[in-house]
């Protein structure tokens, strides 16, 4: 995704439209917030906005929404093109869906961490400091 100096989409690809279901036209001239999930705090976007506009990169996990409403998880990075004089020209954002790659983490720690009969800490669990 391709962002403008006012942060509006000026241009995706179609691994966005694979992704998030969203055409080029539902998103042409919209704030990339019309992904947001809602699940991030807005001390989250303020320290993410905070770096975008000191360095002009940031990187990171962050939860959005599929056109269809489906809640999904993302690995973002963010690079910042600036024009000549250093403002802001253009921002492109590649992201990947990591929703299945976080389930099978999460499952992986329950069953190293629980007993899978009765879902109760293991002696592993008990000895972490």
């Amino acid at each position: 995704m391709i962002t403008d100096e006012e942060n509006r989409i000026i241009s995706i690809n179609p691994a966005f439209t694979t992704c998030t279901g969203y055409t080029t036209i539902d998103v042409l001239g919209k704030n990339p917030g019309i992904l947001s999930s809602g699940r991030q705090s807005p001390a989250f976007y303020k320290a993410m906005w905070h770096a975008l506009n000191t360095t002009g990169r940031w990187q990171g996990e962050i939860y959005n929404r599929r056109k269809n409403s489906d809640t999904y998880m993302e690995w973002v990075i963010i690079n910042t093109v600036f024009n000549d004089d250093g403002t802001v020209h253009r921002r492109v954002a590649l992201f990947s869906d990591i929703t299945e790659k976080k389930k099978s983490e999460e499952l992986i720690w329950f069953q190293a961490n629980y007993d899978p009969l009765t879902h109760l800490p293991n002696r592993r669990l008990f000895i972490d400091p």
